[in-house]
């Protein structure tokens, strides 16, 4: 199975940990081929490469694409501030221009991912972010003499049993279909997908390509402005009709730190 693996967000401590790792060595320990894509923004700091991690593309950019969509139309590309609106007001725009990074910043920066490979060249593709690792990889107990880990039995019997032969699964529908963990559950305002990891079938894949994205976004913020989790939905199943499934077992975790403050841990 041929895999392109789309990394995006803020790198964060990417440089510290490579929580990538551990995902990818588990991915090529299968046979798979592995692709590895990247996307991050200029304030961050640049991804390093090791042994495991050799990007085939990556691309940084700055925010200001983001502020630059919101001056075409301040009042319908703008995240609302609590004040009172004023197009000449260089406080007021700073202001629109950081809540829009902070609450879409993580959507154009994981479609600029996703769009980096060809759909047509890959079985499937999976949006990951940077903090991300297998879950109890990083456990020192289960280090080994080569640097690297091993995973806890009962998570490779999780991998091993249920999440790898999903991925062959995805690969076979005919119909545009992803797959995401099972850690989602239904909200008040509607279902709460699991959006840190997709999984994408070839077909998923060109409903991407083809989405028109701020459009679609500014049609869906004529309901309401909505970000994170609910955005990822409405944006894949709602306007790109790709169906979600929520197969994949919670084998997952993030390698961060907890001195993030509540806007940044989603960008």
């Amino acid at each position: 199975m041929k895999i392109a693996l789309c990394i995006s967000g803020e790198t964060r401590e990417y440089n510290q940990y490579l929580g990538p790792t551990s995902f990818i060595n588990y991915l090529r320990s299968k046979g798979a081929e592995v692709d590895i894509y990247g996307h991050t923004w200029k304030h961050c700091g640049v991804p390093d490469e090791s042994d495991t991690i050799k990007f085939k593309e990556l691309v940084i950019e700055d925010q200001k694409v983001i502020d630059d969509w919101v001056d075409l139309n301040p009042m319908k590309n703008g995240w609302d501030t609590e004040k009172e609106p004023h197009v000449s007001s260089d406080e007021w725009f700073r202001e629109v221009y950081h809540n829009t990074r902070v609450k879409i910043g993580q959507h154009i920066g994981g479609f600029n991912c996703l769009r980096m490979p060809d759909p047509d060249e890959y079985d499937i593709v999976i949006r990951w972010r940077w903090d991300l690792g297998l879950m109890g990889s990083d456990n020192l107990q289960h280090r080994q003499g080569n640097g690297l880990f091993l995973i806890p039995e009962h998570e490779q019997y999780l991998l091993d049993t249920i999440f790898y032969p999903k991925l062959e699964w995805a690969s076979t529908r005919q119909q545009p279909f992803a797959l995401t963990s099972s850690e989602s559950y239904l909200a008040q305002y509607g279902p709460c997908l699991e959006d840190t990891h997709y999984v994408f079938n070839k077909q998923a894949m060109r409903c991407i390509h083809k989405l028109d994205l701020h459009f679609q976004i500014v049609k869906i913020w004529e309901g309401g402005k909505i970000g994170y989790h609910t955005l990822w939905n409405k944006l894949l199943a709602d306007k790109g009709g790709i169906k979600i499934g929520t197969h994949l077992p919670n084998v997952i975790k993030f390698y961060k730190s907890t001195k993030h403050d509540n806007d940044s841990i989603y960008k």
